[in-house]
């Protein structure tokens, strides 16, 4: 566990930096557009900036700063399957993807409620479907990572643990 946690904070303290910067350049493009359309973006801007950030992030580690991986990209079965010897690293990976979507789904949710007052799940699950399949299509071609269902299965329950985070708190506030 302290490993995966390491891995965590070393994530973040090197892609924290772009993230922002990205933020930022998003956040300042959004101003620009509610100043030329004469109309308060102020919800947008909330609403969207933990996405933005984090979208940031996980593109940031998942994709743009690995170094080429040109053995076994493709391994769609990967992740299921593995002897005993290599059971603490099964445990780490499956651990990391589920990790990596909770924020997503989370910061997802939370940009829907504040914009529409409402969260439909099927489209927060299929969002996050989408860009985690996207993310091992763009592995396998850019051999950056490997293609595997079992990560897809991972961010997936990641996303539904994410919502729930979220979607709880707000169902309890309503009633």
């Amino acid at each position: 566990m302290e490993s995966i946690l390491y891995d965590i904070k070393i994530m973040l303290y090197r892609n924290i930096r772009t993230a922002m910067t990205v933020t930022v350049m998003a956040m300042f493009v959004l101003l620009i557009i509610a100043i030329l359309k004469r109309k308060n973006y102020f919800k947008l801007v909330v609403a969207t900036f933990p996405l933005i950030m984090y979208t940031t992030m996980m593109m940031l580690v998942t994709l743009l700063t690995r170094k080429d991986y040109y053995e076994h990209s493709f391994d769609p079965m990967g992740g299921w399957s593995t002897t005993i010897k290599y059971r603490y690293m099964l445990i780490h990976e499956w651990l990391e993807n589920i990790i990596l979507f909770v924020p997503f789904a989370l910061s997802l949710t939370f940009a829907l409620w504040i914009l529409n007052r409402k969260v439909n799940t099927k489209i927060v699950i299929g969002v996050c479907a989408c860009v985690s399949l996207s993310i091992e299509i763009i592995q396998l071609i850019s051999h950056r990572g490997t293609f595997q269902i079992a990560d897809l299965v991972y961010n997936i329950i990641g996303s539904v643990i994410g919502m729930v985070m979220i979607l709880l708190p707000l169902e309890i506030c309503k009633k």
